[in-house]
């Protein structure tokens, strides 16, 4: 078994690790004194929360933590890091009502104390969160299973990310793409 890539895995998770940028540029924007770049900046944080990080957490749940449930031989291995996606959640929803104020507001200047702890935390956390997952589940999986079990969990990773999407699509009001 160690002829095993999880390559393809760490592929599919790049983008949505690289998206994590998105919250280091809406920060910059906050920063700045124009507050429509800066409600934009915001919206574009917000859309890359919903239409890509967490239903990647969702995916990573019913398929990657399952995966390392397998491995263990146990329910429950991946616990922790299931209840650090709940903290993420909690995270991007405090985000979300301070930016929503914001947007709502003539200036988005007096939220900047609250919105800037929010979205460089929400980025810290998150990319900590994905380098531990990396580091820990990913290797030992990759120790664990054939290549055809990747395959698979890439497969079920995309397939699963892509229902979360469509079914916060329509939970959600539709905002500007």
């Amino acid at each position: 078994m160690s002829e095993t890539s999880f390559e393809p895995v760490r592929e599919l998770r790049r983008p949505v690790q690289d998206g994590l940028r998105t919250l280091l540029r809406a920060a910059e924007a906050v920063l700045g004194d124009d507050p429509s770049e800066a409600r934009e900046a915001l919206d574009s944080a917000m859309r890359y929360l919903e239409r890509d990080l967490f239903p990647h957490l969702v995916a990573e749940e019913w398929v990657l933590f399952t995966a390392i449930d397998g491995a263990f031989g146990q329910v429950g291995t991946a616990h922790i890091m299931a209840a650090f996606h709940d903290q993420l959640r909690a995270m991007a929803v405090d985000l979300k009502r301070v930016a929503d104020a914001a947007s709502a507001a003539e200036s988005h200047t007096p939220f900047r104390r609250y919105l800037l702890p929010l979205l460089y935390s929400l980025y810290g956390a998150a990319r900590a969160h994905f380098a531990a997952e990396d580091d820990s589940y990913l290797t030992f999986l990759e120790s664990k299973l054939s290549q055809p079990q990747v395959d698979v969990i890439v497969e079920n990773l995309e397939r699963v990310a892509e229902e979360a999407r469509t079914a916060a699509a329509s939970r959600s009001p539709s905002r500007a793409s």
